[in-house]
This record gives structure tokens, sequence and C-alpha cells, in this order.
């Protein structure tokens, strides 16, 4: 009988250390970035894979070389002088010219930075709540229609979007 309250006190010590472990991991994560504290960057040339990095605002792309030791020095210097916003890909082609675009909609999405209206596709539009495909596919009909959106007024053409609506799409999109 001993060894089995033995076995019982260990399952349940273990069961109570996992648990609180993944409470205290996902309830206070270790950085908590709020907006104006920091930007959210893919990083790529000097790891095998784009690592997304933390920044300071107001960081140039120098900055990021810096912050991760890297030695390598791209053909086109201009670049690095260039201030990074939240969202924005770094990457070095095989010729060693560095480029920088946007991370795709689906890390926006989960890092909780703004998607640009007029750049989502109908996909990453989708993913926002209470889109769904056939809403995104008349953002984007109509965005292409009128050379894109100048501000969030010009939703109010879409089919389907109201008031409601167009706010839901001001939380999770910017207009650049």
């Amino acid at each position: 009988m001993f060894p089995q309250r033995r076995l019982l006190f260990l399952l349940l010590f273990c069961f109570l250390f996992i648990s609180i472990f993944y409470y205290v991991k996902y309830k206070f994560p270790e950085q908590i970035i709020t907006d104006g504290d920091g930007v959210f960057v893919e990083f790529s040339p000097c790891f095998r894979e784009a690592k997304i990095l933390i920044l300071p605002v107001k960081s140039k792309i120098r900055d990021i070389f810096d912050s991760v030791n890297c030695r390598m020095s791209p053909l086109n210097k201009e670049i690095m002088e260039e201030e990074v916003r939240s969202g924005d890909r770094i990457w070095m082609d095989s010729s060693g010219f560095l480029h920088r675009g946007r991370m795709d909609g689906y890390k926006l999405y989960n890092l909780g930075i703004k998607m640009p209206l007029n750049e989502a596709s109908e996909d990453e539009l989708a993913l926002i709540p209470g889109i769904g495909k056939e809403l995104a596919k008349r953002i984007v009909e109509e965005r292409n229609a009128s050379g894109g959106f100048r501000d969030f007024q010009d939703l109010l053409r879409v089919k389907g979007i109201g008031k409601a609506k167009q706010e839901v799409l001001k939380k999770y999109t910017v207009i650049e």
C-alpha cells in the first residue's frame, strides 16, 4: 500500500509542477511589447532561417546587423540607413543585395501588427475576425477597381461592410 501512495504523490506533484510551469510561461511572457515599445522585424541575412526580432522604435537596418553580430556586408549599403517599421521583412539575395518587404499576413496577424489594407491578399484579409472569404474577395475587388483605399470611409462602398465591420478593419489593418 505504501509504494502506491508514494507513486500517487509523485504523479500529483509532477502534474502540479507542469501546470504551474505552463501557467507562468503563457500567462506571464518574458517580454510584453505594446504599441510604441518596439518593432517586430523578420530578418534572415545572418541566419539559416528567418528570425523575428524585437527592436527599439526608430532602429535602422544597420542596428539589426550590429545587434545580432552579423559581419555580412550588403552590396547596396544605402539601405543600411533606412529605419525599420513593424512588419518589415529583410533578406539578402544570393548576389549580396539586401531587400526589404513586408512579412506575410499570417505573421502580421499573429504578432498583432496591422496589415496594410492596400496590399493584403484575400486569404490574409479572411484571417480577420468577421471578414471571411467572400467579404475579403469583395474588398480586394473594390480595392483593385478603385486603385486602392485612401481612407477607411472608402470601405463602406463594399457590399457587406457597415460601420461595425469598418471598425473591425480599422483595428486589424492600416492604410498607407
